[in-house]
This record gives structure tokens, sequence and C-alpha cells, in this order.
């Protein structure tokens, strides 16, 4: 898993590691918002791009 950034809200959230774990997985953020309490999609969008290693990237990119 990435190095937890300062601000990231998602970092810090109590279910990180399940929330990286779908997100690396290929489900998309509103998704993830949608199973994960206090969580946005833009958070998770922004976690995602930022945080995750580059594999989870990729995917995005792919997916756009």
């Amino acid at each position: 898993m990435a190095v937890a950034r300062k601000h990231c809200p998602i970092c810090r959230h109590p279910e990180h590691i399940a929330i990286g774990e779908l997100l690396e997985g290929g489900m998309s953020p509103r998704g993830v918002a949608k199973l994960v309490a206090n969580a946005s999609r833009r958070q998770l969008s922004r976690h995602r791009d930022e945080c995750l290693p580059s594999k989870a990237k990729e995917e995005a990119a792919y997916e756009e």
C-alpha cells in the first residue's frame, strides 16, 4: 500500500485498506462511495489518482 498522504481523508479512513483493495480491484470511486460511509466519490478519485500504486492509476486511465 502506498504511504499515507498527510491530508488525504481516505488514507486516514478506518477502512482505508479495504477501500484501497476495492479501487485497485477495478471498482469505480462511485461504487466504493456507495459501500463506504464518510467517503465521497471525489475523495476516492483523488485517493486513487494520488495515493495508490500505479496499477490502479493505469486501470483508471484505461476506463476513461
